[in-house]
């Protein structure tokens, strides 16, 4: 099976908060796009079935749970997707939490638990993963503000529209600081 945009096959892609929502979407797309997938979150129940969906589609993966609050967790995640399938080409940080209430209204401590979760979280994740894969393409995703952008090395973004765009006319579909990559 493959995916119509996307060619990864022997990439390896973590998808952080890829168990449900957005997360879950771009776990499939890559399985079905070829990749090696790891959806990870903190539930270990959501992780095995997001993995099962995965395989399903014939795809390689690993259930491995993981927390962007955590440092530790998310090294673990690391050192078991590297010992699985020796490097990691792409993260993609979706985890996020929210809460529906007026923003005015929010408690500080809410407010910094959001914060905590879905800015530190991603920061968390592309400083462990990050250094050690040069040149592995970064994406954060959520689906609180309805927009995706692209990272590279946690340097540059990319609004979706734009990316979307520059995917669509990218020969080999990759991107790189929002513009095109060459040969993957």
């Amino acid at each position: 099976m493959g995916h119509p945009l996307l060619d990864l096959k022997n990439k390896t892609a973590v998808v952080i908060g890829g168990t449900t929502g957005i997360g879950l979407a771009i776990s499939k797309a890559f399985a079905q796009a070829g990749a090696n997938v790891i959806p990870s979150s903190r539930r270990s129940e959501q992780v095995r079935a997001a993995v099962a969906e995965v395989e399903a589609l014939g795809s390689r993966s690993l259930a491995q749970t993981c927390d962007v609050l955590d440092n530790d967790s998310l090294t673990q995640l690391l050192h078991s997707a590297t010992a699985k399938f020796g490097s990691v080409q792409i993260l993609v940080n979706s985890a996020g939490r929210t809460k529906k209430m007026p923003t005015l209204d929010f408690p500080d401590a809410e407010w910094g638990s959001i914060m905590e979760t879905n800015l530190t979280g991603t920061l968390r994740s592309c400083r462990i993963f990050g250094p050690s894969h040069a040149g592995a393409s970064l994406l954060a995703a959520s689906s609180t503000s309805r927009r995706l952008l692209l990272l590279s090395r946690c340097r540059k973004s990319l609004p979706i529209a734009q990316a979307k765009q520059q995917l669509l006319r990218s020969p080999n579909r990759l991107l790189w600081n929002g513009r095109h990559r060459g040969s993957a």
